[in-house]
C-alpha cells in the first residue's frame, strides 16, 4: 500500500480537527465581545426588585419560569406545534400547514392524526388540550425565591439570551448546525450569540444543565478554551481510529478535567443545590 493512502485519513482528520479549533478559537473571541453587550438591569420597586434583560424574550421567559409572567395562547400553540412536528418527522408523515392555527386547531390535528398507542388524551380535542395546560401551563407558580436566584446566576454568568428549544426548518446534524441560529431543537449553549435554548415543557431543569457552559465561557475564557483544545485533540485521535464524531464527543462527558465533564458533573450539581438552598 502506498505512503500516500495510509496517510490520506489521516490528514483529512487534521485538516478537519485544524477546522474545529479554529471555529472553536473564532467563537470563543465572538462570545467575548457579545457577552459585555448585554447586562442585567435590576431596579428596586417598592414590590422588591424588578429583573430584566436587554432581550424581551429573555426576560419573558425567566419571568415565566418563575411564576411571574405568563404565556401566551399564541405562544403555546408554537409549541404544540412543535411537538407536532416533530412527531410528523419521526414518523415520515408531512407536516401539515399550520401557521396562525390555533391552540384548538391544533388539537384537532392531534386528535384527528397523531396515532401512539396508549395516549389516551390524544382522541379528543378537549382532553388533548387539558394534557398541554398540564405539562406547559400558561402560568406557573409564583416562585420569589426562585425568580431572584435565577436572576442573579443569569446576570453572574454573562448575562446569556434564552429562547426556545423549537422545531423551525427540521433536524440538522451537521458539525455546522452548531452555528446555525434557526435549527436549534434540543437544549444547548451557543458560544457565537451566548444564547441557551431550552425546552418549553421542563424548562427549569434544561436551563440549569446549560446554565454551567454560560459559567464557562463567559467568567472562565482561558481555561474553556483550553480545555476545548484537549478536546479538539483528543475527538481528533478518536477520529483516526475510526470513532465517528457524535460517539467521541458523548466520551467527553466522563472524562475528568473536560469541558463537558465540568459543566454537567461540577457545576450543574451546585447550581442545582443553590435552588434547593
Amino acid at each position: 500500500m502506498k505512503l500516500e493512502t495510509i496517510l490520506k485519513p489521516v490528514k483529512k482528520t487534521l485538516v478537519t480537527l485544524g477546522l474545529v479549533s479554529l471555529l472553536g478559537a473564532t467563537a470563543l473571541t465572538v462570545n467575548y465581545f457579545a457577552t459585555h453587550k448585554d447586562k442585567v438591569k435590576a431596579e428596586e420597586t417598592s414590590a422588591g426588585i424588578n429583573y430584566s434583560h436587554p432581550d424581551e424574550q429573555t426576560t419573558h421567559i425567566l419571568n415565566y419560569i418563575a411564576g411571574k409572567e405568563a404565556m401566551t395562547r399564541d405562544e403555546r400553540a408554537d409549541i404544540m406545534k412543535d411537538v407536532l412536528k416533530r412527531w410528523c418527522h419521526a414518523n415520515e408523515v408531512e407536516i401539515p400547514e399550520l401557521k396562525g392555527k390555533s391552540e384548538r386547531e391544533v388539537a384537532e390535528w392531534f386528535v384527528d392524526n397523531y396515532k401512539v398507542e396508549g395516549k389516551d388524551y390524544i382522541r379528543d380535542v378537549n382532553a388533548t388540550l387539558k394534557h398541554f395546560e398540564k405539562i406547559i401551563p400558561l402560568r406557573k407558580e409564583w416562585n420569589p425565591k426562585l425568580y431572584d436566584t435565577l436572576w442573579r446566576l443569569e446576570g453572574g454568568y454573562g448575562s446569556p439570551k434564552i429562547d426556545w428549544a423549537l422545531w423551525v426548518n427540521g433536524e440538522n446534524k451537521s458539525v455546522l448546525s452548531f452555528f446555525s441560529e434557526d435549527k436549534v431543537t434540543s437544549p444547548s449553549y451557543r458560544p457565537f450569540s451566548n444564547k441557551i435554548m431550552v425546552y418549553p415543557n421542563d424548562p427549569l431543569e434544561t436551563l440549569m444543565s446549560e446554565f454551567p457552559h454560560a459559567k464557562q465561557f463567559n467568567t472562565d475564557l482561558i481555561n474553556t478554551g483550553l480545555k476545548l483544545t484537549d478536546t479538539a485533540k483528543r475527538i481528533g485521535q478518536e477520529l483516526i481510529k475510526g470513532t465517528s464524531v457524535i460517539e467521541a464527543y458523548q466520551k467527553e462527558y466522563s472524562i475528568l478535567g473536560s469541558v463537558e465533564f465540568e459543566a454537567h458533573r461540577v457545576i450543574e450539581p451546585k447550581l442545582k443545590q443553590r435552588l434547593k438552598e
